[in-house]
């Protein structure tokens, strides 16, 4: 961008692995919002160095397109603004770019502003303002993948947008969160606007009188009294929510006769093939309000609220709420069927553990709200029970809002973390083995890794062998195989553990062998060439061998086993040999 911004560049794709020895690359964004975290802070000033941490950490982010890009979403008649993440201290935005789209001129009302190009090509023109001469232009500049550059209501007001050459989508980071700014015309002229929400568009509000205090103002479309309001849009909520006057009744009436339009909802929602999405749409010290959406048999872990208050609408679809008593004492309420059509459920502070969920055969969007508000959650999974942040560890995941194929949007796994979770979550919800192969495979299939991780895991090659255990369970365990050039298995089976397997890298050679009742080779019953991105599945009764297809390159591939698999036969092809059983290594 401009030059007094700083723009920094991260390494490219030939420097990747000599520079992870010398800097922190980040390559997924959940890693590079833990790191954010860290260095993030309350202030509303940042000093000099908290910036060029900052800076410095987005520089060497190098994120994966396959996972960013379930953030993107053009439109033809405007750029889009799409929530990544939220922490107190900041949030994280994706913007999406159609070729010739700009933003208007507008301020940071004070806040931070960090911004790396994904892709594409950006202009950023940067402005002051004059007495009586309007808004001076002062820099103008060019940003292109891969540059981050600084903005702050101290360095001026700017305009960003792609080229005509074609789209752009950049990363941005706000601190503190705001949720109004002003835009401005040539002449100086400004109007306050709403960014209440990430992929809300802006909203115009009167601007702040003389001698106004900086509370954010209310919306225009506030109703003069609640007993005559009727229905009312989730902006015209906000702005209630957002009114110190208001009480926790009148709150709560408002939601209540809260109607959202599909058109309205539509704004906001993003669904994932992963998982249920909890998107924030206001938050303050004493409420906050979300929106959730749903793909069919998503649904929560038993939760409770950690002591906040909460309200549930259902505005499409349907949901089905189930209690989760402790200790298996008889539920004090019954299960419940919410609809658009259904009353407001509220749960109080000690509302009983329950889930949440949809077990329809289509799409839900539902609007919550708690007070006070909804920072953290206790859950209880088999065997274990904890804490974990009620934001997702802030990260939120999107795709496209459902059509009639919804059910084929996906979404990356960008690490062995996620990973894990996912796969945890389906053998603890999946009993019959048909789909329990299909969701594992689903996952596997939506599983992306990048280079700068495969890096690391090839490097502790020489240290740990071929074979990598990644997690061990009584039930599942998930391995990582680094395979040489030309190199092989030995004919061999799983002793009656069923193999879910990806190539991760490279291309493998699989031959199945067809085995009598004494467990001897007949031959060789098929051969496959298993691509780079592939997964397969392999029986509990399977026998095969493996290659790595290529003499000049390596291959990686990941294995998941199901029971966990610790030991093998070997198979001899010679003529009446029998298999010998060993141990995983």
């Amino acid at each position: 961008m401009c030059e007094h911004a700083r723009s920094t560049k991260g390494p490219s794709e030939e420097e990747l692995p000599q520079a992870l020895h010398h800097v922190r690359v980040f390559t997924q964004i959940r890693t590079l919002f833990g790191q954010l975290q860290q260095a993030i802070k309350a202030p509303l000033e940042h000093t000099p160095a908290q910036v060029a941490e900052v800076t410095s950490i987005l520089a060497n982010a190098k994120l994966m397109k396959e996972e960013w890009s379930q953030f993107v979403a053009f439109r033809d008649s405007k750029y889009t603004r799409n929530l990544v993440a939220h922490d107190p201290n900041f949030t994280m935005l994706l913007l999406c770019w159609k070729a010739g789209q700009r933003s208007p001129i507008h301020d940071h009302a004070r806040s931070s502003g960090w911004v790396k190009v994904l892709d594409g090509t950006m202009r950023e023109r940067r402005f002051n303002t004059q007495e009586g001469a309007g808004l001076v232009q002062f820099a103008d500049g060019l940003a292109r993948v891969g540059d981050v550059a600084y903005i702050h209501d101290n360095i001026g007001l700017h305009d960003l947008g792609a080229t005509e050459d074609g789209p752009g989508v950049t990363l941005h980071v706000y601190s503190p969160p705001y949720y109004y700014s002003n835009i401005y015309d040539l002449d100086g002229s400004k109007r306050l606007v709403s960014m209440m929400a990430a992929t809300a568009p802006s909203r115009d509000v009167p601007p702040t009188p003389p001698g106004f205090s900086t509370t954010p103002p209310r919306s225009p479309l506030t109703p003069l009294s609640l007993a005559a309001a009727g229905s009312r849009s989730i902006g015209e909520l906000v702005s209630i929510l957002d009114s110190v006057s208001r009480s926790p009744e009148e709150v709560v009436e408002a939601f209540n006769h809260t109607f959202v339009t599909a058109a309205e909802w539509r704004t906001f929602a993003h669904f994932s093939e992963v998982r249920f999405q909890r998107l924030l749409l206001f938050s303050n010290e004493n409420y906050s309000l979300l929106m959730q959406t749903w793909l069919p048999g998503q649904a929560t872990p038993p939760h409770d609220h950690h002591g906040s208050e909460s309200w549930v609408r259902v505005i499409a679809g349907e949901l089905t709420l189930t209690p989760f008593p402790e200790d298996g004492a008889p539920p004090a309420v019954k299960e419940t069927r919410l609809t658009a059509e259904s009353p407001t459920f509220h749960g109080e502070a000690d509302f009983t553990r329950h889930t949440l969920g949809n077990r329809s055969n289509s799409f839900a969007v539902s609007l919550h709200l708690y007070s006070p508000p909804y920072t953290d959650l206790n859950y209880v999974a088999p065997e274990k029970e904890g804490e974990v942040n009620g934001e997702g560890d802030g990260l939120v995941q999107t795709a496209s809002w459902p059509t009639a194929d919804c059910c084929t949007i996906r979404c990356g796994v960008s690490n062995i973390k996620d990973l894990v979770r996912q796969i945890e979550t389906v053998f603890q919800t999946e009993t019959n083995e048909v789909t329990l192969a299909d969701a594992v495979l689903e996952v596997l299939d939506s599983f992306v890794v990048s280079e700068a991780d495969l890096e690391r895991y090839w490097q502790q090659r020489g240290k740990h062998g071929q074979c990598l255990k990644l997690v061990e369970t009584p039930t599942y365990n998930i391995v990582l195989n680094l395979w040489l050039p030309g190199q092989g298995s030995v004919v061999h089976d799983h002793d009656g553990s069923a193999c879910y397997m990806k190539v991760v890298r490279g291309m493998m050679t699989d031959l199945c062998y067809a085995v009598n009742a004494e467990s001897r080779i007949l031959g060789i019953a098929r051969t496959s060439r298993v691509r780079e991105g592939q997964t397969f599945f392999m029986t509990k009764e399977g026998v095969h061998a493996l290659r790595n297809a290529s003499s000049t390159k390596p291959a990686i591939t990941l294995h998941i086993y199901s029971k966990a698999c610790h030991s093998c036969r070997w198979f001899s092809l010679a003529i009446d040999a029998k298999p010998v059983s060993v141990k995983s290594e």
